[in-house]
């Protein structure tokens, strides 16, 4: 006898590793973190921009990471 799904273990089942944010190219190219308010935007490793955020990075940061969940990506980069 098979017991049924529930709508919970199903998510369980779904549930994907938080996006993580990368900032090494960034830093690279300004030789300090990102940081402050300012217009923000996030890429993925082929350096396609998907992101964009006018706020300070702290509230971007958190915003990418979100977005970045919800669409099922491991990484984004913060643009230089």
């Amino acid at each position: 006898m098979q017991a049924a799904t529930t709508a919970s273990t199903t998510n369980r089942a779904k549930r994907l590793e938080r996006t993580t944010i990368e900032t090494n190219r960034f830093y690279r190219s300004h030789l300090r973190q990102a940081s402050g308010r300012g217009s923000w935007l996030f890429e993925t490793r082929a350096g396609e921009v998907v992101f964009h955020c006018k706020d300070t990075y702290a509230a971007a940061r958190k915003a990418a990471i979100a977005w970045g969940t919800e669409q099922g990506l491991d990484v984004l980069y913060t643009c230089p």
